[in-house]
């Protein structure tokens, strides 16, 4: 049997599940669910105030098999790498592993900041539409209130003619004066007073 494929005998490290979470980048809920159903080992310390903790090669094992494939055979395979790999090699691989999940939850992130700024752009848009409606309903209230403080003084003009009592001009009074003096004239000389 060939040395560099006899598996070394570790020691387990057991780990907190966010110490476990932060190393190899799987979530707390899923290491859960990972140890509820079996898939990793866990045992509760009770020197830490029974913290749960995980087995970290199992959980490093079913992370690179999760990458390498569903299944038997993809566990087969994850555990091939694990033991043709030296310790700084699977180090590599688990950074590689992380480093190509980060890349996509980036371009995720980047997908949605696009989205976001392009929404943006739209509502601006629509914002500066508003704005210009609004500017342009200003001006045509202005002139409407113009024309209709014009039509209220004309009516108010109008009302306040009305209501004043008749007051004679000078001109109007001497042509009065006149019409009278000339209409006593014609009638005493008509009736032949004179």
């Amino acid at each position: 049997m060939n040395a560099s494929r006899v598996p070394l005998v570790r020691e387990t490290r057991w780990v907190g599940l966010h110490e476990a979470a932060a190393l190899t980048g799987v979530p707390p809920s899923s290491l859960r669910r990972w140890y509820r159903s079996g898939r990793i080992e866990s045992r509760v310390d009770t020197h830490a105030g029974s913290r749960r903790l995980v087995a970290l090669d199992e959980v490093l094992l079913e992370r690179a098999t999760q990458i390498a494939g569903a299944g038997a055979e993809g566990r087969r395979r994850a555990e091939e790498l694990e033991l043709l790999l030296d310790p700084w090699q699977r180090a590599v691989v688990r950074l590689c592993g992380l480093a190509h999940e980060r890349g996509q939850s980036a371009a995720l992130e980047r997908r949605r900041a696009d989205a976001a700024e392009a929404e943006l752009v739209a509502l601006r848009a629509h914002t500066s539409e508003l704005e210009s409606w609004i500017d342009e309903r200003a001006r045509y209230e202005d002139v409407e209130q113009l024309q209709l403080g014009r039509v209220l003084a004309r009516a108010s003009n109008e009302r306040e003619a009305r209501a004043t009592p008749f007051i004679a001009s000078p001109r109007l009074v001497g042509a009065i004066v006149y019409a009278l003096a000339m209409g006593l004239l014609i009638w005493l000389l008509l009736t032949e007073r004179i």
